[in-house]
């Protein structure tokens, strides 16, 4: 059996409105699997950003890295006619799923408004 985990954020960009970020997962079991790494917005409503598969060898470690779509962060202003995306720190988090949560963060977005 393959045992995978998912060990530091590299690096968490929050410009432009859109939350990326970078981990690496480390295959820690003794012969090649395939592992999800899912970015997670835990706070906000249908929280799943992107997923990733990826097939890695023993012992090697691979660098993800994956973007949450701005439309998950944004709200509805009918005074403004636009989906608005309100300044300040987002809780990310990384996992194969919702329920599973390997490692957590926060990345700080700039305020922005989508075209609707």
């Amino acid at each position: 059996m393959t045992c995978r985990a998912t060990s530091e954020f590299k690096e968490m960009d929050g410009s432009g409105g859109r939350t990326r970020v970078s981990v690496t997962v480390t295959n820690t079991g003794d012969r090649e699997g395939v592992e999800v790494v899912r970015l997670h917005l835990p706070a906000q409503p249908g929280g799943n950003g992107s997923g990733s598969r990826r097939s890695i060898s023993h012992p090697e470690k691979a660098s993800v890295t994956l973007a949450a779509d701005p439309r998950l962060l944004a709200e509805y202003v009918v005074a403004r006619r636009g989906w608005i995306i309100a300044p300040g720190n987002y809780q990310v988090a990384i996992g194969p799923d919702a329920g599973t949560m390997a490692l957590a963060g926060s990345a700080r977005l700039s305020g922005r408004t989508l075209k609707p």
